[in-house]
Protein backbone atom coordinates (compact mmCIF):
# COMPACT_ATOMS: atom_id res chain seq x y z
CA UNK A 1 0.00 0.00 0.00
CA UNK A 2 1.32 3.44 -0.93
CA UNK A 3 0.16 6.52 0.94
CA UNK A 4 0.89 9.95 -0.51
CA UNK A 5 0.46 12.43 2.36
CA UNK A 6 -2.38 10.27 3.67
CA UNK A 7 -2.68 7.81 6.47
CA UNK A 8 -4.59 4.68 7.22
CA UNK A 9 -8.15 5.19 8.48
CA UNK A 10 -9.01 3.09 11.55
CA UNK A 11 -5.62 1.44 11.34
CA UNK A 12 -5.18 -1.70 13.43
CA UNK A 13 -1.58 -2.92 13.03
CA UNK A 14 -2.39 -6.04 15.07
CA UNK A 15 -4.94 -7.20 12.50
CA UNK A 16 -4.25 -10.64 10.99
CA UNK A 17 -4.58 -9.04 7.53
CA UNK A 18 -1.03 -8.78 6.15
CA UNK A 19 -0.10 -5.59 4.37
CA UNK A 20 2.91 -3.40 3.73
CA UNK A 21 2.81 0.37 3.85
CA UNK A 22 5.06 3.04 2.41
CA UNK A 23 4.09 6.60 3.17
CA UNK A 24 5.42 9.66 1.39
CA UNK A 25 5.02 13.18 2.65
CA UNK A 26 6.54 16.60 2.13
CA UNK A 27 8.62 18.04 4.95
CA UNK A 28 6.30 21.10 5.04
CA UNK A 29 3.05 19.15 4.49
CA UNK A 30 0.26 19.82 6.99
CA UNK A 31 -0.18 16.02 7.17
CA UNK A 32 3.45 15.41 8.13
CA UNK A 33 2.70 14.78 11.81
CA UNK A 34 -0.08 12.33 10.88
CA UNK A 35 2.30 10.24 8.78
CA UNK A 36 5.04 10.49 11.38
CA UNK A 37 2.62 9.19 14.03
CA UNK A 38 1.51 6.34 11.75
CA UNK A 39 5.14 5.45 11.16
CA UNK A 40 5.79 5.36 14.92
CA UNK A 41 2.72 3.18 15.47
CA UNK A 42 3.87 0.82 12.74
CA UNK A 43 7.33 0.69 14.37
CA UNK A 44 5.60 -1.07 17.27
CA UNK A 45 3.93 -3.61 14.97
CA UNK A 46 4.94 -6.41 12.64
CA UNK A 47 3.85 -4.44 9.59
CA UNK A 48 6.63 -3.87 7.07
CA UNK A 49 6.66 -0.14 6.47
CA UNK A 50 8.68 2.85 5.37
CA UNK A 51 8.21 6.61 5.57
CA UNK A 52 9.83 8.72 2.87
CA UNK A 53 10.02 12.47 3.49
CA UNK A 54 10.75 14.79 0.58
CA UNK A 55 11.26 18.54 0.45
CA UNK A 56 7.90 20.04 -0.30
CA UNK A 57 4.40 20.89 0.81
CA UNK A 58 1.09 19.02 0.46
CA UNK A 59 1.51 17.80 -3.10
CA UNK A 60 2.17 14.65 -5.07
CA UNK A 61 5.68 13.33 -4.53
CA UNK A 62 8.21 14.00 -7.28
CA UNK A 63 8.83 11.16 -9.74
CA UNK A 64 12.08 10.05 -8.05
CA UNK A 65 10.24 9.66 -4.73
CA UNK A 66 7.53 7.59 -6.39
CA UNK A 67 10.28 5.46 -7.92
CA UNK A 68 11.57 4.83 -4.37
CA UNK A 69 8.15 3.48 -3.43
CA UNK A 70 8.05 1.12 -6.39
CA UNK A 71 11.63 0.03 -5.66
CA UNK A 72 10.67 -0.72 -2.04
CA UNK A 73 7.71 -2.82 -3.22
CA UNK A 74 9.89 -4.68 -5.74
CA UNK A 75 12.62 -5.41 -3.18
CA UNK A 76 10.02 -6.66 -0.70
CA UNK A 77 8.60 -8.97 -3.36
CA UNK A 78 12.10 -10.38 -3.83
CA UNK A 79 12.52 -10.84 -0.05
CA UNK A 80 9.22 -12.72 0.07
CA UNK A 81 10.09 -14.84 -3.01
CA UNK A 82 7.09 -13.43 -4.83
CA UNK A 83 9.43 -12.06 -7.50
CA UNK A 84 12.72 -13.54 -8.65
CA UNK A 85 15.84 -11.90 -7.27
CA UNK A 86 17.07 -9.32 -9.75
CA UNK A 87 20.72 -8.42 -9.20
CA UNK A 88 20.55 -5.36 -11.47
CA UNK A 89 17.68 -3.85 -9.45
CA UNK A 90 19.50 -4.58 -6.19
CA UNK A 91 22.75 -3.13 -7.55
CA UNK A 92 21.00 0.02 -8.82
CA UNK A 93 19.42 0.46 -5.36
CA UNK A 94 22.86 0.20 -3.72
CA UNK A 95 24.33 2.69 -6.17
CA UNK A 96 21.43 5.10 -5.62
CA UNK A 97 21.73 4.89 -1.83
CA UNK A 98 25.52 5.35 -2.03
CA UNK A 99 25.03 8.55 -4.03
CA UNK A 100 22.42 9.82 -1.56
CA UNK A 101 24.72 9.08 1.39
CA UNK A 102 27.67 10.82 -0.28
CA UNK A 103 25.58 13.90 -1.05
CA UNK A 104 24.16 14.12 2.49
CA UNK A 105 27.64 13.77 3.99
CA UNK A 106 28.94 16.50 1.69
CA UNK A 107 26.11 18.80 2.78
CA UNK A 108 26.54 17.93 6.51
CA UNK A 109 22.86 16.91 6.70
CA UNK A 110 23.27 14.49 9.59
CA UNK A 111 19.62 13.97 10.46
CA UNK A 112 18.78 13.20 6.83
CA UNK A 113 21.85 10.94 6.69
CA UNK A 114 20.57 9.01 9.71
CA UNK A 115 17.17 8.61 8.04
CA UNK A 116 18.85 7.48 4.81
CA UNK A 117 20.81 4.80 6.67
CA UNK A 118 17.56 3.57 8.21
CA UNK A 119 16.08 3.36 4.72
CA UNK A 120 19.06 1.36 3.48
CA UNK A 121 18.46 -1.23 6.19
CA UNK A 122 14.73 -1.27 5.51
CA UNK A 123 15.09 -1.61 1.75
CA UNK A 124 18.05 -3.97 1.61
CA UNK A 125 18.05 -6.10 4.78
Amino acid sequence: MIGCAAGLPDMDPSSPFKFEYIGMVGSADFNYSELDNINKALDRSNVRHQLVVFEGKHDWPPADIMEQAFLWIELNAMKDNVAAANDSIIKSAVVWFDSQISQLKKENKYFELHECYKQVVNYLD
